[in-house]
């Protein structure tokens, strides 16, 4: 029984040390404001991440304690824009770079360049073009079994979900997916698991060391995504030059990349683009909700008769405006992820608060895209306009969609390719409407955070255009 005590003494004495010293002048982010609960643990930001939350805490805290909030023991989340692009050209933080198996996301300092070269190579404009094909092939597929469900409720989100999959693998592993013409329910299922995955990144995401912890000892139920396309990608050969081809540095005979971080990359595309399906619902979404901007879209799309291929941004400025707004109201990675100052840096001042070596820092793009001193008026309301006459007020340096500097998205350029053509395509090819008794506000308030955004099923009645 004395041992029991000594252990609880003990280990009560420390523990309550450790939360003295959080709270303490003494530590180094004392003057960074937050709240309590913050400061003494990460444990509250793991709770609320679960809830897909984080995103409107981050909001709140900002709107409470200012352009720097101290939101862990040894973590702060900056809104100034000027900090913001200082914060995001840090590196990534030991959550991304303790995984056993790297991705060009994991990567970071010299390990992070040549993969990023390598990605750069696959994503230019060279590359781009290549791919149209098979983004030409599968918005048609799309289209063609859209059009079976003529007057139905579909649910928008699934479709888009298939469709940007498809169309990944495509690209990546050189392989065609048939997941447009499964069962639903079953590729729900499949979409559904790489949502929890994020989650679960999400939540331990908060704890690091505890992510660690399960990184190396949790059971793994199934075999690394891709391996199979990647065998089968091997075997076949160099078909067409997709991602795997600029990834394994084909034209380089030599000193080829281990397989391992090929087949990261590869579904790392396949996993990250499903942010495409999240944000076109949320265009979509906002469209009907306000018929003249759905209207407004519909006559630009019309005034313009050519082949899917020849769409480009600038024959379409109010569809793009509409595709910025959906992005700032709604971005990909509404929270985004942690980087650190590193070791050996002697620290570095971001806001007017210094931050000392190994300190997280986080730059919660939801709340920067709604701020009203970068866009006003109505921040939290879909405006495309304000893309483009003008006469709102509008800090450009404060959007930041894809992320900003040397690990910003390599895939933006990509991305954007195929949210304008399914949206020319799908406006060309339908009427739609949402169901009658649709809860506007209960979808919005559905929108979750669980590092990538993620949305309920978002029913819209088709038809087909004469």
């Amino acid at each position: 029984m004395a041992l029991v005590q000594i252990y609880f003494l003990f280990f009560g004495t420390l523990g309550l040390s450790i939360v003295l010293y959080r709270l303490s002048s003494a530590h180094p982010l004392s003057s960074v404001p937050g709240p309590y609960i913050n400061k003494i643990s990460k444990f509250y930001g793991s709770w609320v991440s679960a809830s897909g939350k984080r995103h409107i805490l981050q909001t709140a805290l900002h709107e409470q304690y200012g352009s720097i909030v101290r939101t862990g023991p040894n973590e702060v989340s900056v809104l100034d824009v000027a900090g913001a692009k200082e914060a995001l050209r840090l590196p990534r933080s030991r959550f991304y770079t303790q995984r056993s198996v790297h991705g060009l996301v994991n990567l970071a300092g010299s390990a992070h360049t040549p993969r990023r070269r390598r990605w750069e190579r696959g994503m230019n404009a060279e590359s781009l073009a290549e791919y149209d094909e098979s983004l030409m092939v599968t918005t048609q597929k799309l289209l063609g079994y859209l059009n079976k469900s003529s007057g139905e409720a579909v649910d928008l989100c699934e479709w888009l979900n298939s469709f940007i999959y498809d169309f990944s693998v495509d690209i990546a592993f050189g392989e065609p997916m048939e997941t447009l013409k499964e069962d639903k329910s079953r590729t729900a299922q499949f979409f559904h698991s790489i949502e929890n995955g994020f989650k679960n990144m999400s939540v331990l995401g908060q704890t690091p060391w505890l992510f660690a912890f399960a990184n190396k000892f949790a059971p793994r139920k199934h075999p690394m995504f891709g391996s199979e396309l990647a065998q089968r990608r091997i075997a076949r050969g160099t078909t067409k030059r997709d991602l795997f081809y600029h990834l394994i540095d084909e034209e380089v005979p030599e000193a080829k990349p281990p397989m391992r971080e090929v087949i990261a990359d590869c579904g790392l595309l396949v996993s990250v683009s499903l942010t495409t399906p999240s944000v076109l619902s949320c265009l979509f979404y906002s469209m009907l909700a306000q018929k003249q901007h759905y209207e407004a879209v519909k006559a630009e799309v019309d005034a313009r008769d050519e082949t899917l291929t020849a769409v480009v941004a600038a024959n379409y400025p109010f569809t793009v405006a509409c595709i910025n707004e959906a992005l700032r109201l709604y971005p990909p990675t509404p929270t985004s992820g942690q980087h650190e100052v590193p070791k050996g840096s002697g620290g570095q001042t971001i806001c007017g608060q210094f931050l000392p070596e190994g300190t997280q820092v986080q730059v919660p793009l939801y709340a920067m895209h709604r701020r009203p001193e970068y866009f006003s008026p109505r921040p939290n309301d879909f405006v495309p306009e304000r893309w483009l006459d003008g006469s709102l007020d509008l800090t450009k340096d404060a959007f930041m969609p894809f992320s900003y500097g040397p690990a910003n998205c390599v895939g933006r350029n990509l991305a954007w390719r195929e949210m304008l053509v399914v949206t020319v395509a799908l406006m060309r090819e339908f009427e739609m409407e949402l169901p009658k008794g649709f809860d506007l506000d209960a979808w919005k308030d559905s929108f979750q955070d669980f590092y990538i955004a993620t949305r309920p099923p978002l029913p819209v009645i088709l038809r087909p255009r004469a």
